[in-house]
């Protein structure tokens, strides 16, 4: 009860934010059904593998909830603050989640991969200065694997699209993604599925130098760079 009375004094802004609101359904839920699991079909506490099952639930729930939301399981499961900010903002028409240029003397690459039904990836990204004009893009398939795979991949093009540049000598850069799983892994490479350790050390080479960055932003703030993967996906 304590819980439930707590949780939305906890957020200012709950009552217009149906993924915070959702939450404490969800872990109540899963508590009390993974309980019934140890006391009445013998398994073993595994918290691990709750918190996996509670991420997978509020996505499922918020999905089902929303129909109409133009977000992705993987995207929610990933990150779900990207649903409050669907939700308080009325996505595309906010300022705080709508695009924002690069200071000056930055250039700024918005990133994205993702894959269809059938598994088939496509990437996409874009390059703007802090004028916000368009000085390179990308959209191209990028075989078949999962959307964590094609996130990375998508990273990749754009660093190695940047250095090939004319900009890359004289120009900071600044990437961006909105797999917030992808870009901490990048950050910290430590922390990375060892399926993709090798690729993510590769890329943190460049990331740790001072004239790049790499930063998580909200789907909503990268649709131009989600609209190129789609058609690259085809």
């Amino acid at each position: 009860m304590s819980f439930f009375l707590a949780w939305p004094q906890l957020h200012s802004n709950s009552a217009h934010d149906h993924m915070w609101l959702l939450i404490p359904y969800v872990v109540i839920w899963s508590i009390w059904l993974h309980r019934y699991e140890i006391a009445f079909q013998n398994k073993h506490l595994d918290t691990r593998q709750l918190l996996f099952i509670m991420k997978m639930r509020v996505a499922w729930w918020y999905k089902a909830k929303k129909s109409d939301a133009s977000l992705s399981l993987d995207s929610i499961f990933s990150d779900p603050s990207i649903a409050s900010c669907l939700d308080k903002y009325n996505f595309i028409n906010s300022a705080r989640c709508s695009w924002k240029p690069p200071p000056r003397g930055f250039l700024k690459f918005n990133v994205d991969g993702a894959c269809d039904k059938t598994g088939k990836c496509g990437i996409g990204g874009l390059l703007r200065n802090h004028l916000g004009s368009i000085l390179l893009e990308f959209s191209k398939g990028a075989g078949s694997g999962s959307s964590v795979l094609a996130e990375i991949l998508s990273i990749k093009y754009a660093i190695e699209s940047f250095v090939k540049s004319e900009w890359s000598s004289s120009t900071k850069l600044i990437i961006e993604s909105d797999s917030k799983v992808v870009v901490d892994w990048i950050s910290s490479p430590s922390s990375s599925n060892s399926t993709f350790s090798k690729l993510v050390q590769e890329l943190n080479v460049y990331i740790t130098s001072e004239r790049w960055q790499i930063r998580h932003i909200h789907r909503s703030q990268n649709i131009r760079a989600d609209t190129l993967t789609k058609r690259g996906i085809g």
